[in-house]
């Protein structure tokens, strides 16, 4: 059974929510995607996230990433591709059961805010735990809002920004509205 929920938060929102989760779980975090070789970049928390907040693309999709507990083995899937015959390696839920998907939106060009995502396809009781520790953090730590979570200071700055529900070329109707 697929679930998810959305949220909007800044890099200071995401410290302050996840550090307490990432001290009674620890977890690691993979970049979704398809890839030319098994070199995945793992990180032991999100606090490694380069950009953390700060959204590259402007999309909502992009960004995404596995998480699993540190002790769970990653899985992958080896794709042959039929135009030339070579392999792309798939790292997603499908080899993937106890997990869940975390796409951290964040800001775009200083004028954009990206909503984020907590998702998963799994329904088994290790990536039912999973989700609901994360949703739980943000249960505990954010505000919601028509269904959405905010973090402080994403809902302070919310008014300032337009906040993008798939992508920041989308049509004014689609923006979430406080």
């Amino acid at each position: 059974m697929a679930k998810e929920n959305h949220f909007f938060a800044t890099r200071n929102d995401l410290v302050s929510n996840l550090m307490a989760l990432e001290e009674n779980r620890p977890l690691k975090y993979i970049r979704c995607g398809s890839f030319e070789d098994i070199d995945f970049i793992e990180y032991t928390s999100i606090f490694e996230f380069q950009d953390l907040g700060i959204n590259i693309s402007g999309n909502r999709l992009d960004d995404a990433f596995l998480v699993i507990d540190q002790s769970t083995n990653l899985n992958y899937r080896a794709v042959e591709q039929e135009r030339d015959g070579s392999l792309r390696y798939f790292i997603d839920q499908s080899a993937n059961d106890d997990s869940i998907v975390f796409s951290q939106g964040g800001i775009y060009k200083n004028d954009y805010f990206i909503w984020g995502r907590i998702s998963s396809v799994k329904d088994n009781e290790h990536s039912k735990s999973l989700y609901k520790d994360f949703i739980n953090s943000f249960k505990k730590h954010y505000k919601k809002v028509k269904g959405v979570y905010f973090g402080q200071e994403a809902y302070e700055i919310a008014p300032l920004k337009r906040l993008i529900t798939m992508d920041f070329q989308q049509d004014f109707e689609y923006d979430f509205k406080i």
